[in-house]
């Protein structure tokens, strides 16, 4: 399995635990590349995580990103994730917008958009609050809005019936 980072001059960390997201090439596709060192509990998040992409391949590339490859990376050392690239943060546009002297437009509508995908996803029966607003991603260019990181992600049957009204997005998202 051949996967390229793009960036060759990315820091090398010796003891590193932490996930790290990079873009990438897989199968000459560009991806978002999620990784860990193997053997950590980060690692299992994201095979945690793969686990949830699988459950709801439905949903893949609409309201979450495609998942090209889950498996061992970068000569075995890390487990990882190939994503299809799905734009930026949400909240780093808006602080972009702001740091610009502009607003935001479309914020209501995004909400809505965000919310009708946290139905989708608890309808398929998975029970996943919105905790980190940076895991909702957007691109621009094709008006895609897409839910990432289901590493909090749970099994949860009794959620398939979860209405619009009780979807929640966290007070912490103030776009």
């Amino acid at each position: 399995m051949m996967i390229k980072k793009r960036n060759s001059n990315e820091k090398k960390h010796e003891f590193d635990d932490q996930k790290h997201v990079v873009l990438g090439e897989w199968r000459n596709k560009p991806v978002a590349i999620k990784y860990a060192l193997r053997n950590t509990r980060l690692a299992d998040e994201l095979l945690r995580e793969a686990g949830f992409y699988h459950k709801l391949k439905h949903l893949q590339g609409t309201t979450i990103p495609l998942l090209y490859y889950a498996g061992e990376l970068f000569e075995g050392q890390h487990f990882g994730l190939c994503l299809e690239p799905v734009g930026r943060s949400l909240p780093a546009i808006v602080i972009q917008c702001r740091l610009a002297g502009k607003v935001f437009e479309g914020r209501d509508a995004m909400r809505e958009r965000l919310l009708q995908a946290l139905v989708r996803i608890h309808e398929a029966g998975v029970g996943f609050a919105l905790s980190n607003p940076i895991d909702v991603c957007y691109d621009e260019d094709t008006d895609r809005l897409c839910i990432v990181g289901f590493s909090l992600a749970n099994e949860n049957p009794t959620n398939r019936n979860k209405s619009f009204d009780e979807a929640t997005i966290p007070d912490n998202c103030d776009w």
